[in-house]
C-alpha cells in the first residue's frame, strides 16, 4: 500500500474477523534507540484513545526482525485529493469538515495528547463515498503531556511541517497545545483560498512570516468568504499563545455555530489543484530520498552472491583459487552508523 524510510504498508485481512486492515512494518535493524522509544510513545497513544475519527491501533506485535502496527485500512485517499475532485464544493461543506477536525483536536487535548504535526497528508478519508468520514492519521511525533490543574511542563522539542508549525517552536519558546491549533487556522485558510498563508523566497523569510504573524486576504480570493470564516482563521492565527483559543472554545465560534451560506468556490478549487500538486511532488521527492538513505543504512556488510561469482582469470587453475581460503576470524569491515539526518523522513 505505501512504503516509508524504514517501513512498508500491506494490506491484509484479520482472520478472526474478516476485518480489512492495513499492517505497517518496520524494520528494527534500521531503528535507533531514539526511534524505538517514538514508535512505543505512539502505540501507547493509539491504545488509550478511541474516537471515529482517529486512526484506530487494531494490534501490535513483533519478531526478531520487524515491527507490525495493524490499523485501520483507509481506503478513501487523501481530504484534498478529494475536494479537488469534486464537481461543487463551497463554504459549507468546507465548515463541515473543519467542524470535524477541531471536535477531533479538542477530544485529543482533553485526553492531553497534541498531535505536533497537523498538516493535509495526515487527513484521510475512511472510504470512496462519505466525505465527512475522516481519519486524523500518522502519531509518529504525538505527544501526551502530564497535567495538574490544567497546567503541564512547556515542550521544547523543535518539530512538526514548516508550512504548518506555530510561532513560538520556531522561536525555541516552550509550546503546548495551541501549537495544533495554529495547524487547524493553516488547514482552513488552504480549504478556503487554495493557497497557505504564510509564504516565502525560502525557508528562513517563511518563518519570519509565521513569527510576526503577517498573511492576509486578498479582496480577489476571499471576496466569496463569509466574515466569520475569516474572523474564525484571525482568531486561531493569533501569534500571543494566551489569546490564541482552545480546541473547545473554537466550537463555539460562530462560524461553526451559524447556518452558514453555500457560496461556490470554483476559484478556491482551481488554485488547491495546483497546490496540491505542487505537494504530491515535494511529497514523492522526499519519499525517493527516504529510500535511498534507507539503502546506505541497510547495505551489506558481506558480498553479494553476485560479487562472490565473480569471472576467474583464464589460466587460473584450482590449485590457485583454493591458496588464499578467508579466515573465519578475519575482521570484517566496520559499517557506519547512520547519522539522525540519514535516518530522518
Amino acid at each position: 500500500m505505501g512504503s516509508g524510510a524504514f517501513s512498508i504498508v500491506l494490506a491484509a485481512v484479520q482472520v478472526e474477523t474478516n476485518r480489512e486492515v492495513a499492517v505497517k512494518c518496520v524494520n528494527k535493524t534500521s531503528m535507533s534507540k531514539d526511534d524505538i522509544a517514538a514508535l512505543m510513545s505512539e502505540v501507547e497513544i493509539l491504545r488509550e484513545v478511541r474516537h471515529p475519527c482517529v486512526l484506530d491501533l487494531v494490534d501490535f506485535v513483533e519478531d526478531k526482525k520487524y515491527y507490525y502496527m495493524v490499523t485501520d485500512k483507509l481506503q478513501g485517499g487523501e481530504l484534498f485529493d478529494r475536494i479537488v475532485r469534486r464537481e461543487q464544493y463551497g463554504e459549507r461543506q468546507a465548515r463541515d469538515l473543519v467542524k470535524v477536525l477541531v471536535d477531533t483536536i479538542a477530544y485529543l487535548h482533553q485526553h492531553h495528547v497534541i498531535h505536533r504535526d497537523l498538516k493535509p497528508e495526515n487527513l484521510l478519508l475512511a472510504d470512496g463515498e462519505d466525505d465527512s468520514n475522516i481519519k486524523l492519521a500518522d502519531f509518529g511525533l504525538a505527544t501526551k503531556v502530564v497535567e495538574e490543574n490544567g497546567v503541564h511542563e512547556p515542550l521544547t522539542q523543535a518539530c512538526g511541517s514548516p508550512g504548518y508549525v506555530a510561532p513560538e517552536i520556531i522561536a525555541f519558546e516552550g509550546y503546548g497545545k495551541p501549537v495544533d491549533v495554529w495547524a487547524i487556522g493553516v488547514i482552513v485558510y488552504i480549504l478556503l483560498c487554495g493557497y497557505p498563508p504564510f509564504q516565502g523566497e525560502d525557508q528562513d523569510q517563511l518563518f519570519e512570516n509565521i513569527k510576526h504573524g503577517r498573511f492576509g486576504f486578498d479582496p480577489q480570493d476571499w471576496n466569496c468568504v463569509s466574515h466569520q470564516a475569516k474572523s474564525f482563521i484571525c482568531d486561531i492565527l493569533t501569534v500571543d499563545v494566551k489569546r490564541r483559543p482552545t480546541a473547545r472554545a473554537l466550537l463555539d465560534h460562530p462560524w461553526m455555530t451559524a447556518d452558514v451560506g453555500d457560496g461556490e468556490l470554483a476559484p478556491a478549487i482551481a488554485r488547491l489543484k495546483k497546490y496540491n500538486a505542487r505537494r504530491r511532488l515535494l511529497s514523492a521527492m522526499n519519499t525517493v530520498r527516504s529510500i535511498e538513505r534507507m539503502k546506505l543504512c541497510l547495505r551489506p556488510s558481506k558480498p553479494t552472491p553476485e560479487e562472490e561469482e565473480k569471472p576467474k582469470k583464464e589460466g587460473e587453475s584450482k590449485e590457485e583459487e583454493s591458496k588464499e581460503e578467508p579466515k573465519e576470524e578475519e575482521a570484517k569491515p566496520k559499517e557506519e552508523e547512520p547519522t539522525n539526518e540519514e535516518k530522518s523522513v
